[in-house]
């Protein structure tokens, strides 16, 4: 079983509805695990980290995968949202919503990236 975990400086929540995580190939953006986030055997969020484990998960060597998070599956108590993680060289499109509905602020930022190789 492998891990993945996001350490953040202030508490976290998670918002699971409508969002995911999941490992994909570099090369091709393939799918090559998706995180079941309702199940605490591979994800859990306890304070100032979000934790990712896999089972079962086979992966080529010599080949580039990416871990990609969706933007606001993580928040701090305050309800900032974590901008997510992508793919290399991608921007999310992240917008301000005031509490009304009404929008404040939209913003093109660059995703972090988190690549690995498997040797």
């Amino acid at each position: 079983r492998s891990q993945f975990m996001l350490t953040f400086d202030e508490n976290i929540v998670a918002h699971r509805e409508g969002r995911g995580a999941r490992i994909r190939e570099l090369e091709t953006d393939d799918v090559v695990f998706e995180f079941d986030l309702s199940d605490d055997n591979q994800f859990r969020v306890a304070v100032r980290s979000a934790t990712f484990w896999t089972s079962g998960l086979s992966l080529k060597s010599d080949t580039q995968y990416y871990f990609d998070v969706d933007a606001g599956l993580l928040a701090d108590s305050l309800g900032n949202e974590f901008g997510g993680l992508g793919k290399p060289g991608t921007a999310r499109l992240l917008a301000d919503v005031s509490a009304g509905g009404e929008l404040r602020e939209l913003a093109a930022t660059t995703a972090a990236v988190w690549v690995f190789r498997i040797t």
